[in-house]
């Protein structure tokens, strides 16, 4: 999203805990990056938004139809916007996909813009409070809305910081609640300290990914 480009890139402990030990990983570029400049941010703003959500179940689906991977063994992982749009294919096709780590997310669409800095980014989503078009869409989006019972979800991860003051944590503490009716396969990471970049310490940071790769291997590599 916000046109933010995802390049190729070596991250250092997917690579030594995770790829060492003959497990794979997918950098997935869809709609509203900017890995193919302006036009491809903006075929999901706004009410389009959607289509992020689109292209990454379409990567995930063709991760299956070419043999590559199963649906028990595709997790996928976002933090942020990338929380969105990994939690809305989450609740849209959890038959595909075998686990979810979602992380600092937004997933209530329709009050965003009135928690912490979340009307900043009207220009991105559109604006539900103000314009009943995007309600309508935004609420077709938004993963927590979305979430029903009696579905069958995977397994799910979702991290927040109770200092983050960029997205509210009450998006993924919200998520999180209600998954959790639902499916008793559902955590919530949630540290007092850290804020929405990232841990205050070297040793909160190990913390959280360590926790992240041992829920991976426990439901992805087995």
């Amino acid at each position: 999203g916000f046109g933010i480009p995802e390049l190729p890139h070596y991250l250092g402990s997917v690579g030594k805990y995770w790829l060492e030990e003959g497990n794979a990983f997918v950098l997935a570029n869809i709609r509203g990056g900017g890995e193919f400049g302006p036009r491809w941010h903006q075929a999901a703003q706004g009410i389009s938004k959607h289509k992020s959500v689109d292209d990454l179940l379409a990567v995930v689906r063709d991760l299956s139809e070419r043999g590559i991977s199963s649906p028990k063994h595709i997790g996928l992982q976002g933090g942020s916007n990338g929380g969105l749009i990994t939690a809305a294919a989450f609740v849209r096709e959890p038959q595909s996909i075998g686990a979810l780590v979602c992380e600092v997310p937004l997933t209530d669409m329709i009050r965003y813009p009135l928690l912490s800095a979340g009307s900043s980014w009207t220009d991105e989503y559109g604006n539900p409070q103000k314009y009943e078009v995007c309600k309508r869409w935004l609420g077709e989006l938004s993963p927590y809305h979305n979430l029903s019972d009696g579905i069958d979800y995977p397994p799910a991860l979702i991290t927040t910081s109770l200092s983050d003051d960029r997205v509210h944590p009450a998006h993924a503490l919200k998520f999180y609640a209600k998954l959790r009716e639902t499916s008793a396969q559902s955590w919530l990471y949630a540290p007092d300290g850290g804020g929405h970049t990232g841990n205050g310490t070297q040793r909160e940071s190990a913390d959280e990914m360590a926790c992240v790769l041992l829920f991976l291997k426990e439901f992805l590599a087995s």
